[in-house]
C-alpha cells in the first residue's frame, strides 16, 4: 500500500465531485496530461515508462506515492477545478513543501488521530497483559521446579 494524495473539492466539509467533463477539459488545457477512456485516469503524456497517472473515481483524482514534480502538477489542475490537494494525513498541499491542515478536514483527521490513539491504547493493554502472563507463567514453572527438587 502506498501513500495516496487526492485532487478533491470541498466546501463546508461537503465533497463536490469532479465531473468527468472537468477532467477532458483539463486533458485539453495542460498539455503534460492525456485522458486514457480505458483508465479513467489523467496519464502524463511524458515518454517515461513509469509515467504517473492520476485515477478518476469518486469524483476525485488520485494517485499512489507521486513524485514532486507530479504534486506540483497537481496542484495547477487543482487550482484550475477550485480544488485541492490533500495527502494521506490529510495535509493539504500550498507547494510541495508548504502543507496545512484544511478547514473541512478537521473533524475527520480528530477523529483518525482518536482512532489511532484508541488501536495504541488496545495494542499497549494486549501487550502489557501478555507480558503479566508470561512473567506469572515463567515464575510458576521456577517454583515448581523448585518444589520438586530440580532447582536447588
Amino acid at each position: 500500500m502506498g501513500y495516496h494524495v487526492t485532487i478533491l473539492r470541498t466546501q463546508v466539509r461537503q465533497t463536490i465531485p469532479i465531473t468527468k467533463a472537468e477532467i477532458l477539459e483539463l486533458a485539453q488545457i495542460f498539455p503534460e496530461w492525456t485522458y486514457d477512456a480505458e483508465q479513467e485516469a489523467l496519464v502524463s503524456a511524458g515518454e517515461r515508462v513509469d509515467a504517473p497517472a492520476l485515477w478518476f473515481s469518486e469524483g476525485k483524482l488520485w494517485t499512489t506515492n507521486p513524485s514532486d514534480e507530479t504534486i506540483t502538477s497537481m496542484i495547477a489542475l487543482a487550482n484550475h477545478l477550485h480544488a485541492r490537494v490533500r495527502g494521506d494525513e490529510f495535509e493539504t498541499y500550498r507547494t510541495v513543501d508548504e502543507t496545512y491542515l484544511h478547514p473541512d478536514d478537521a473533524q475527520e483527521k480528530a477523529e483518525a488521530d482518536a482512532s489511532v490513539d484508541a488501536l495504541i491504547r488496545r495494542t499497549r493493554r494486549k501487550q502489557w497483559l501478555f507480558n503479566a502472563v508470561l512473567f506469572g507463567t515463567l515464575i510458576s514453572l521456577i517454583l515448581i521446579l523448585k518444589k520438586i527438587g530440580f532447582l536447588e
